[in-house]
Order: structure tokens, then sequence, then C-alpha cells
């Protein structure tokens, strides 16, 4: 799906606006929201809202608190009025730059990117307050400890940072590797084959394994598991796996830093999922070894631990991971075009453009399809891997859309299908086009779906026929406000109807030219006022230069990308 790329700011769920109480640090709560203590072991419960003020209960790490009233700043600190457990006191939110209570809230991860769109789990606030995701490439590094490392999505979890004035990384991930890209007799594999005989032992073997230690990891660490500790079978939505304590050590030391580590794979294989949250606990008194360590850790409860073991639990058991309909992997050390065939579909893609594609299915209900800048329902959508240009806010793949899910609906993608059909029936001479703040009279060509941004420019737009069908290809840059023009933002479109006007084609592509920067940093040295006066010369420079690019010097090549289009069916 598309992804424009957008400048957000974090918010914290109920939050007020910030408070200035000397000494205390910027404060997160609200009245008529929740809280939960994060201080270890606990926190006081006064009277009256001050140090010196009588203690009325004490509660420990994990609490969750009904936010009553406040703040009122005394002796460093804002205070709030709270009840739990039939008790309604005052507690402090914190002091200096630790928190002592932090907002209670629960979160659903959906992300619309192809790289995590088939993911989704909840979490709450005891872990974190917000997860982003990102995909790591495979790296061929057979000469390392960890061998061929396969491709896998990222998700790392991130806490407000009073200090940063944001999210950060709390050094809390959860992994997803799609199956499919694990190498021939790497450790990877074998880290999956490992999971599986031990999902598939029975309790005599299973526990034997258990107590030999050195349980399946990824991604994978070659220093030498040195515990294993809390193991129990976990399932998640849509599979199953184990849970433990962990810790790691290049030689023989004290245990300093435990893991929590889940290790999981969905029902029919097609991912492995895997998760890492550092924990503590104040029974890990230093000095322990391994065996020791491993000894005090079994012993204890889920909410001896910070974050709570059950929290983290939760988290995992609420993990879906969609497969794709269909993959169609591009064959070791191809070249030349690869055939993709998918129901009534087909089209073929250079060897070069992917290391395979995926295929999904946009089944959301007919009245979210009119969710204006996403995919109708009944979509086929094929999500490109492995292409050829780095960081880009738009994902590489071809989409082809059932006209009559939205045809008639009064939404922009209806008007935009309208336009699309009407430039394809009269076909007029088609010339570069610029933003209207250049020219008031350029009309944007159509695309399907919509972006909610501005068509900065079209460049080099051809008609082009495909298979069964005609449309328009051009280069591309949509944007929010006034900006330079990168490459991380260019992309290559086709858009086009079938010649029975059942289906619409939309097709979009990364592409980087020689005569934009890869990206556009911000800084300091850059003068907003002065850019913005010269905009129109200099996006008449940028289109000029971009339409004088010779085809073989983008990259992919243009000629790669009309290919694709050209070889597009659909029955």
């Amino acid at each position: 799906m598309l992804n424009l790329a957008l400048l957000t700011a974090l918010l914290i769920p109920g939050a007020a606006q910030a408070q200035t109480c000397p000494g205390a640090p910027p404060t997160q709560l609200a009245p008529n929201t929740q809280g939960i203590i994060i201080s270890v072991p606990g926190n006081n419960l006064r009277a009256e809202p001050s140090a010196s003020a009588q203690i009325v209960a004490q509660v420990v790490t994990g609490t969750r608190l009904a936010i009553l009233d406040g703040p009122v700043c005394a002796d460093g600190a804002n205070w709030w009025q709270v009840t739990t457990e039939n008790v309604t006191a005052w507690t402090a939110e914190g002091m200096g730059s630790e928190y002592f209570v932090e907002p209670f809230f629960t979160r659903t991860f959906m992300d619309a990117r192809e790289i995590a769109d088939h993911i989704s789990f909840t979490y709450t606030s005891t872990i974190a307050t917000d997860a982003q995701a990102r995909l790591v490439s495979a790296a061929n590094t057979p000469d390392t400890p960890t061998g061929a490392t396969p491709e896998y999505t990222e998700i790392a979890f991130q806490t407000f940072d009073p200090n940063f004035g944001g999210a950060v990384d709390n050094g809390q991930f959860l992994y997803v590797f799609p199956v499919s890209t694990f190498p021939a007799d790497s450790p990877s594999t074998q880290q999956r084959d490992a999971l599986q005989n031990l999902l598939a032992a029975d309790p005599v073997t299973f526990e034997t394994t258990v107590n030999a230690g050195n349980l399946p990891v990824l991604p994978f660490n070659p220093a030498q598991q040195v515990l294993t500790a809390q193991v129990r079978r976990l399932q998640f939505q849509s599979g199953i796996g184990i849970r433990f304590i962990t810790a790691f050590a290049q030689d023989v030391a004290p245990v300093e830093q435990i893991f929590y580590t889940f290790q999981g794979l969905t029902n029919d294989g097609a991912y492995y999922v895997s998760a890492q949250f550092p924990l503590r606990t104040a029974a890990l008194v230093p000095g322990l070894d391994a065996a020791s360590a491993q000894q005090t850790l079994n012993a204890l409860a889920p909410g001896e631990f910070v974050p709570d073991l059950t929290a983290i639990d939760t988290l995992i058991e609420s993990i879906q991971v969609a497969s794709p309909a269909a993959t169609i992997r591009t064959p070791d050390g191809a070249s030349g075009p690869v055939a993709v065939s998918f129901e009534n579909i087909s089209f073929s893609y250079d060897a070069a453009l992917a290391d395979r594609v995926e295929v999904e299915i946009i089944a959301s209900p007919a009245d979210s399809a009119a969710g204006q800048f996403e995919p109708p329902f009944g979509s086929t959508e094929f999500a490109l891997f492995g292409y050829p240009m780095g960081e880009s806010t738009i994902d590489p793949q071809v989409l082809v859309m059932p006209t009559g899910a939205f045809f008639g609906t009064g939404t922009e993608i209806d008007d935009n299908l309208s336009q699309l059909n009407e430039l394809l029936m009269a076909r007029p001479e088609l010339s570069t086009g610029f933003d209207t703040l250049v020219d008031a009279t350029y009309q944007p060509l159509p695309l399907l779906p919509p972006i909610n941004a501005v068509q900065t420019f079209a460049v080099l737009p051809e008609y082009r026929d495909f298979g069964s069908g005609t449309g328009v290809r051009f280069l591309t840059f949509y944007s929010q406000a006034i900006t330079p023009i990168d490459n991380q933002g260019l992309f290559y479109t086709f858009q086009g109807l079938s010649t029975d006007g059942r289906f619409a084609v939309a097709m979009y592509f990364p592409i980087s030219a020689p005569t934009l920067p890869d990206r556009f940093i911000f800084d300091e040295n850059f003068d907003t006022l002065a850019f913005n006066e010269t905009y129109i010369s200099y996006l008449g420079e940028v289109v000029g230069e971009l339409s004088a690019v010779p085809n073989e010097q983008f990259i992919p090549m243009l000629a790669d990308l009309d290919a694709v289009v050209e070889s597009l069916v659909v029955q």
C-alpha cells in the first residue's frame, strides 16, 4: 500500500498540557485517565499532596491507578489524586528526570506499509508508548559467525523520553522472518528446524531439551546462551512458540543482563516470529553465576520482573501474522523476465527488480473501500521485495482493482477513475505538468488510489498499452508543502483501465535519477524563506533536468518498468 512519509508528533493519550513544576519531570498524566506505577519496588500514597504528608498506603510496581485530580506542584513533584484498591490518596508523578507513575493505555499495532501490513498485535503502556517497523534486508555474509542473514521485519518498541521530547527505542524488539528467505543450510534454517522439533516434541523430550539449554534463537546470537529459565509453550493468534528467560556471554562471567525471549512459528510455517525484551528484577543480585541465576529466576513470580512477564506474554499471545495468498520467488541466479501468474492476472518482471513477489487480496469490508487512500475491497496487490532502490516513501507494487467496487460511489477514488477514463478516451497530447503554484491551469494526472497530498509534477508522461488495456505512465512526486525534491519521494507510476472497463490497474515503483539527491536533509543552514521565494524557478530546473535523463541512467531503468506494464494481462 502507499506510504506517504509524513512528519508526525508523538502524542501520549490523555496527556495534559505540559505543566512547569520546579524539580519535576514534565507531566504526562491527566484527570479521568489511568496511570500505572513503574517505580521499583513501588510508590507511597499520601493523605495530602506533600512529601511530608501521612502515608495511607503503599502500592507495588505495576499497580494501576485511576487519576482523579491534579496536578499540584509541591516539594519538587507533580502530585495527583488517585484511587486504587478502595484507597483515595495523593501520589507523586516523579522527581528530577525519573517517573514513578506513567499513563496506562492499550494500543493496537497496525502499519499500512508492505513491510508490516501483515502484522498486528496489542500492547500496553507498561511495555511502550509506540512501536515502529522497518524492513531489514538480507545480508550475504557467509564469513561471519551468523552466516547469511535472511530478510526480516523489525518492530522496535519506543518509550517517551522527556529529555529528548519524543519517543526513543527502549531495547525491546519483535522480529518477523519470512521463512521463504532462509538460505539453505544457514544458521537461520538450523534454528527454524530446531524450533520445529522442540515444538513437536513429547513432554519428556521437551523437558530434556530445555534442561540441556541452548534453545533456538533468532536473530542468531554468536555468544553462548548461559541460562534458560521460566520456559513455557505459548500460543499466539496465528501460531505457537516457546518463551523463556535467557542470558548470553562470550565467556564464564556473572550474569548481568537477562532477556525475555520468544521464538515461534506460524501455523502454516510461513513466518518465524521472535521477540527480545530486556528484563530486570531485584532478585538478580550482582555476582551470581549462571546456575545460581537460573535457579533464582525460576523461583520468581511474573510480577517480580520489570516489565511484568504477564504483560509481555499477553502481547505475544495477541500477535497475528497473515500469510500472503501466494509468493513468487525469483530463481537464484536468474536474469531476464520472471513470470507471475495468480488467478486471472499475469505479468513478468526483470529478475533484477525483486527477489520475490507476494500476493495479497484486499479483503476489507465493502464500506471501508471508501477508505479514500487505500485499494478498494476485492483488489489484488502484488508487492515486490528486494527492489533495487533504498529508502522510499513508496512501496513497489502492482495493483489490480475491480472498478465496480468504487465506480459511482461519489468518492475521490471514483472521481479519479472517471478522470482516468475520460483521459484515455480522449487521449489528448501529454506534456510535462507542474504544481498549480507554478501553473494555475495544470490538471494533475489521475492516481488510483489517490494520495492525500499534491501532485508536484508529472514528468515523461506517455500513453502505454498493456496486454488487456491501456493507460498512462509518468514520473511524479507528491508533497503536502513546498519542499525540495529528492529520490526518496520520486516514483514511476502507471494508471490504466482494462479494455472491458472491469478493472483499473495501478503500478507504483520507486525510481532514482542522477540529477536529484537521494534524500534531502533539512538542517540549520536551510533558508526556508529564500527557498519559497525561488521555488518556481527551482521546480522548473528540477523538471527540466529530469526530462533530459536518459533511460539507462534511471535506477531502475525506465525500459524495465515499462516492460512490466506491457506484460500485464487481466482476464
